[in-house]
């Protein structure tokens, strides 16, 4: 190569040089042209570096902008061919810290060409070993004016630079630099239409550039509709639906004009249901900057337009209902509602919104604030998640309403307040309805006192109260004396108006936690909770005597009745509510025996009466035999006498006793009405004659039972649907039970009793009426009642040999038959009685004389033994 010193000496040298770094230059040009990559780099580096006579070209620029600022790293490098043997030992090359070389540094950084002998740079000291005596020059790029890198060159001190080389050589490194710029600009292009088209394939959108005349210059989207499309040239109305491509096109002269934005909801009615578009429009400069394109961010939003009119829907069929939605604050402050909230309130509708901001107690009757408080003070204390309440709404100018409210306690999110949402429904009537089904079910319906229901309750719930604060509770057993009298002389509506007032002056006399209860005819309970003492009760059952005995005046005639109490203590007399009752009844007994219109209390007849204290003995094991299901049930065949066979059986309850032996039917049935232990003894019947039929059924006994049904048990409300229920659970059919009710039972409330027999006889059930021919209207009201059997009483059958006797008993089986009814006689005693009862068209008996009423285990052995009559 021509040296610095033959430049000088000889033009043609100097000349010579400018050929080939001119050449350099160009050949350099031309390669970054063909190819900047790192390949196109390797061939640009290793023509400067062949032409140069250097050993060593690296082109090296800064690291990360997160590393230090004065480290580069060699983004390519070229070494002559003598020293690629000992190429890996200048890998410390590949990186460098040019700050750690002052005299290198500042030049750079000045944007200047440094140069320095290796020999200076004792940092590199193994490299200078590796190169020898060489000379390093450092040509800074600058393709902003900042410092982007360098490219440094090593080759022998012996040839130094010409100042013609190095000028060459900047221009040659800022072709260099201006390629790379241009390389990482393109770079950069292409990363972010990459990052543009990932962000709007995940969002769905579509992205539109046009020009001022429509034609649709960029589209970028990943709809399956765009992915093949050739927009170019297109206008809008051939890409887009015309919904968006119209109002696009109008807004185009006057957002072009004025370089502003826009915001529109675009509706295509091409489809159905119509798509919903937002469009986002901006102005944006083209790549010259002469001129402004409209860009149009297009957002199908059709979901969320759906579901916004699903809710205003919802929220308009929210309006339509009876119910008040209500949204509120955790302290109950109104702060939405649906309009039946207006029509609760008895206001306009458009005056909803002036409720807002108050609290939801502003309109709740005062004496329920304190009950919506609590259920507020749950639910925002997460004690609940949801409650239910009823309370009182004020209501302008017309009575109470009664509301239910569901209240549920949420968060929209887990940072924000907490929110009670609400229900409210008006059960005005609901409550008022309950209200009388109450009234019905535990109130007399003559004089709205509590009945034995309600008094059985506040009974035990006063020996409760005595037991934990060791005070007394005191019951009498109030009866009108003569009361027959009044009835048969004024006739029953005016014994109702003596029964009613005498009612309410009892009731004005006692304390306001007493209990008037109606027993049931002329008897009344009285219930005296809480007495610390009995220094009162005397005072207390004199003044009800004496109220008493003020007149009363029924059409015209004034009356003064007189009454008798009879009154035992807890627990001085009685440890428990059935003994009290059974003691106060007992003690009433002894007032009426000592001549009426007085009051006897129980310590003062317990000494006399021994016998008394032995049937209250009685009644206490009767009830503990009950509650211990320590009863029996016999089964009486009933007999077809034509075939001689066993069509059912009679269940009759029996009692035995360790002490007592057989108790007779005779003496606890009575006392288990009397004590109101008649439905728990019909249970206890019930549910073994139920066992007993799902074994007989397994054996192939196929006969019904019968069992006696008490009006207490048939008016107690839910009966039917008991009864069926446990046939079912039993996997029996209703027809497996015969239900007999006794005349007088059905006579007492026909209109009542009827339709409780045909809830039974829809069911399924077969319903016998038993004691038949006892009642008065009987005859004149039978075809009113869904009745399958008759059974002819007793007492009809054993006065068959009079001829009174045995007319009665024909015109009820002429009655019988016509009415379509099975007839069957109880009480057959004899053969003489059997034949007469076969002459008048009898089929089914029923007594002594085929078999009394004998245990479960006789049954198979009556049915193996048919009843055989020569009747001719």
């Amino acid at each position: 190569m021509t040296t610095p010193h033959a430049i000088q000496t000889d033009p043609d040298s100097a000349l010579s040089l400018y050929q080939v770094y001119l050449e350099l230059l160009d050949a350099v040009a031309s390669l970054l042209l063909a190819d900047a990559s790192a390949e196109g780099l390797q061939e640009v580096l290793a023509e400067i570096g062949q032409r140069c006579n250097a050993s060593v070209c690296v082109l090296y620029q800064h690291c990360s902008p997160s590393e230090e600022a004065e480290l580069v790293a060699a983004k390519a490098a070229w070494v002559t061919e003598s020293l690629l043997p000992r190429y890996n030992e200048l890998q410390v090359l590949r990186h460098l810290r040019y700050d750690s070389f002052p005299d290198l540094a500042d030049p750079l950084h000045a944007g200047m060409v440094a140069r320095t002998p290796l020999s200076k740079l004792p940092q590199l000291a193994s490299t200078y070993q590796i190169l020898g005596d060489s000379q390093l020059m450092l040509i800074p790029l600058l393709p902003r004016g900042e410092l982007y890198g360098f490219v440094a060159l090593v080759r022998p001190t012996q040839l130094p630079w010409h100042k013609i080389e190095i000028n060459i050589l900047c221009a040659v490194v800022n072709d260099l630099a201006l390629a790379l710029d241009r390389d990482h600009t393109a770079q950069d292009l292409a990363v972010n239409q990459q990052r543009l088209q990932a962000l709007v394939g995940a969002t769905e959108d579509i992205v539109v550039e046009c020009d001022l005349q429509g034609r649709v210059l960029n589209l970028w989207s990943d709809h399956p509709q765009y992915q093949k499309l050739d927009y170019r040239r297109l206008m809008l109305e051939a890409v887009l639906p015309a919904g968006i491509a119209n109002p696009l096109r109008d807004l185009l002269p006057h957002l072009l004009r004025h370089k502003g934005s826009r915001v529109l909801r675009c509706i295509d009615n091409g489809s159905y249901p119509p798509s919903h578009y937002n469009v986002r429009l901006q102005a944006v400069p083209d790549a010259g900057g002469l001129q402004h394109n409209l860009v149009a961010l297009i957002r199908d939003v059709t979901p969320l337009v759906q579901e916004e009119q699903r809710w205003q829907t919802m929220l308009q069929t929210l309006d339509l209902l009876d119910e008040a939605v209500l949204e509120l604050t955790a302290s109950g402050i109104l702060r939405h509602a649906s309009t039946a909230w207006a029509r609760l309130r008895g206001t306009p509708e458009e005056w909803i919104g002036d409720d807002y901001g108050y609290p939801l107690s502003r309109w709740v009757h005062p004496q329920d604030h304190a009950e919506l408080a609590r259920a507020l003070n749950q639910l925002s204390h997460g004690e609940r998640k949801q409650t239910e309440l009823r309370f009182r709404l004020l209501h302008p100018g017309e009575p109470l309403l009664w509301v239910e409210a569901r209240l549920l306690a949420q968060r929209p999110h887990p940072s924000a307040p907490l929110e009670v949402h609400g229900v409210l429904r008006d059960v005005t009537t609901a409550y008022q309805n309950e209200r009388r089904i109450m009234q019905m079910a535990l109130y007399d319906a003559l004089t709205e006192l509590p009945n034995r229901l309600l008094l059985d309750d506040r009974l035990h719930e006063a020996i409760h109260y005595a037991k934990r604060h060791k005070c007394k509770v005191a019951l009498g057993f109030i009866d009108l004396d003569h009361f027959k009298l009044i009835n048969d002389s004024l006739g029953h509506k005016a014994g109702d108006e003596v029964l009613v007032s005498l009612a309410q002056r009892l009731k004005a006399v006692l304390r306001e936690e007493d209990t008037l209860a109606r027993w049931g005819g002329d008897e009344f309970v009285v219930l005296l909770p809480a007495l610390a003492d009995l220094s009162t009760l005397a005072a207390i059952s004199e003044r009800l005597r004496e109220v008493a005995r003020q007149g009363i005046t029924v059409e015209g005639l004034e009356t003064k009745p007189s009454i008798s109490i009879g009154m035992a203590v807890f627990p001085d007399d009685a440890d428990s509510a059935q003994g009290l009752l059974s003691l106060a009844d007992h003690t009433l007994f002894h007032a009426k025996a000592s001549g009426r219109n007085n009051v006897q209390f129980y310590r003062d007849i317990a000494d006399r009466q021994a016998l008394d204290r032995n049937h209250v003995v009685l009644q206490g094991w009767f009830a503990d035999a009950v509650q211990k299901r320590d009863l029996q049930v016999f089964y009486q065949p009933v007999v077809d006498v034509g075939s001689g066979q066993i069509t059912s059986f009679e269940a009759l309850a029996r009692w035995y006793d360790d002490q007592l032996g057989w108790v007779s039917p005779t003496v606890f049935i009575p006392l288990a009405e009397k004590t109101g232990l008649i439905r728990e003894l019909g249970e206890v019947v019930l549910d073994t004659v139920l066992q007993r039929l799902v074994q007989w059924r397994q054996r192939g006994i196929l006969q019904p039972i019968a069992i006696n049904v008490a009006r207490a048990q048939l008016f107690t409300a839910g009966f039917v649907a008991m009864l069926q229920d446990k046939v079912a659970q039993h996997q029996l059919q209703p027809a497996d039970l015969i239900i007999e009710i006794t005349e007088s039972t059905a006579l007492a409330d026909v209109s009542r009793q009827t339709h409780f027999l045909n809830q039974l006889e829809s069911s399924g059930f077969i319903i016998a009426l038993d004691d038949f021919g006892t009642g008065y209207s009987s005859l004149s009201q039978l075809h009113e009642m869904p009745v399958n059997v008759l059974k002819i009483d007793p007492s009809f059958t054993a006065k068959l040999h009079t001829e009174r006797g045995r007319r009665i008993v024909q015109a009820v089986v002429q009655m019988g038959h016509a009415l379509g009814l099975r007839i069957i006689a109880e009480g057959v005693e004899d053969e003489a009685t059997l034949r007469q009862l076969v002459g008048l068209g009898v089929a089914h008996i029923q007594g002594h004389w085929f078999s009394e009423a004998v245990p479960a285990g006789l049954v198979d052995s009556l049915l193996s033994q048919p009843l055989r009559l020569d009747l001719v």
